[in-house]
Order: structure tokens, then sequence, then C-alpha cells
């Protein structure tokens, strides 16, 4: 069969193949481009650190938990209330607490 033969839909069928593979790589370009904006997804910057000294980190937490601290946090506009409370559900006397608010998002340069 000639070329100029070839009914017009069989002729544009490979085209449609092409089509697909512009639009994959099209959507994988904006998913690649939005991955790499957002949130690294990072809990800890040490985290290998924190696995190897794990017995520790139990440990410290099982000492605290046998102290029987309870804490509770309120929030009436505009501020927020922490309460500290020891094992008999009295308030910690001369508790210090040092609070650090971050934003868990990258900074744009």
């Amino acid at each position: 069969m000639q070329p100029s033969k070839i009914p017009f839909k069989d002729r544009i069928i490979p085209w449609y193949f092409v089509i697909f593979f512009v639009l994959l790589a099209i959507v994988n370009v904006i998913f690649v481009t939005l991955a790499a904006r957002s949130h690294p997804g990072t809990v800890q910057n040490n985290a290998y650190e924190i696995g190897l000294n794990y017995n520790e980190i139990i440990a410290a937490s099982e000492q605290q938990d046998a102290l029987g601290w309870k804490i509770s946090i309120d929030y009436k506009s505009p501020h927020i209330i922490l309460k500290l409370k020891d094992k008999n559900n009295m308030p910690l006397q001369g508790a210090s607490i040092k609070a650090v608010a971050k934003s868990v998002l990258k900074k744009k340069q």
C-alpha cells in the first residue's frame, strides 16, 4: 500500500505515542519540581548519631517517666499556657523552660 493511500486515522497513530510520552515527561518534570521545592522530609539532622545512642535515649526516657511529671499545653489567644505538674499533681517549683518556635518548611533563598 502506498503512503498516500493509507487512511488519515492510521497515519496519526504513531503521533499518539509521541504525544503520550511528551505529556508523561511534562508531568514528571512538574512532580520533580514540586518535590524539590517542598519539605525535605528529614525530622532530625543527626538521625544516625541518635540511632547509635538509642539505648542511652531509652534509659533517659525511662528516667523521665519515673519522675511522673505531667505536662499540659493550652492556647488562649495570644498566649500559650504550659503547666508542669509532679507525680503528686502539684505544680513544679523552680522549673525553667526554653522554647523555640521554628517553621518546618525550608527557607526560600
